[in-house]
């Protein structure tokens, strides 16, 4: 499907940095420059545009944290099943789970159970983001990368599945990993996600999150983590780009 930007940049396009020309089609924004480029006011405009535009528009991920809110009515805290709302927040992620894997994600199991848990106890206020968490917890035998690789190994998630899957239950913690933003970050042959993305958040100086949180939203759209902006802008900066999906 071919996606076209009428009159994208909108917010006082004339101090983008970047704005779409020939010269950026197909140009990525390595990682180590990624935070100065959202963190440059001439881009504002530009990201929030990205912002307004995704969540008002008819991709179907705009409904994503609308239906965590969902799941988030009367969940018990000590589950860690997966609820038919967490999987309608998935699949609006352009993601098609087997009926199998649904119906393994609905079922109690003791061992994703208990790492859910694990990890959702790790979680303390202050230390409920990807950048303030123990790190321990993304790593080796941390829970959260415990739990990554048994949804890899027991239903053949990929990479990029397995992401939206643990979002949906940790949407300030795990990073959404896209083909898109891969290429547009130049980390298509990353072994490691989160942590990088974390390094993005952890660096000295002005709060990415705090910046990220400040920007104003048209949008009617509740409780868009820091993280998911972060997100919801480079997925579409790699669209207004034209990035191609390197495999």
């Amino acid at each position: 499907m071919t996606i076209h930007f009428p009159q994208l940049w909108k917010r006082d396009s004339k101090h983008d940095r970047y704005p779409i020309s020939k010269g950026e089609k197909g140009r990525p924004i390595p990682l180590p420059e990624i935070r100065s480029w959202l963190l440059d006011t001439r881009n504002q405009s530009r990201i929030c545009n990205h912002l307004d535009w995704y969540l008002g528009s008819d991709y179907t991920g705009r409904l994503f944290e609308w239906f965590l809110n969902k799941a988030g009515i009367g969940e018990d805290p000590a589950s860690g099943t997966f609820s038919p709302w967490d999987v309608l927040a998935i699949e609006s992620l352009s993601v098609g789970l087997p009926p199998q894997s649904i119906k393994w994600l609905l079922e109690p199991d003791d061992v994703r159970d208990g790492l859910v848990r694990a990890a959702r106890e790790s979680l303390e206020p202050g230390q409920d983001t990807l950048w303030t968490c123990n790190p321990e917890l993304l790593e080796g035998n941390g829970a959260l990368s415990q739990l990554y690789e048994l949804l890899r190994s027991k239903n053949g998630f990929g990479k990029v599945t397995t992401s939206k899957i643990l979002a949906a239950k940790f949407p300030g913690v795990v990073p959404i990993r896209d083909a898109k933003v891969e290429a547009l970050l130049d980390m298509t042959k990353a072994k490691n996600w989160w942590l990088p993305i974390r390094s993005v958040f952890g660096a000295e100086g002005q709060s990415l999150a705090d910046y990220l949180n400040s920007l104003p939203i048209e949008s009617k759209a509740d409780n868009i983590t820091a993280l998911r902006r972060f997100d919801i802008i480079l997925w579409m900066e790699a669209q207004a780009r034209h990035i191609k999906e390197k495999k």
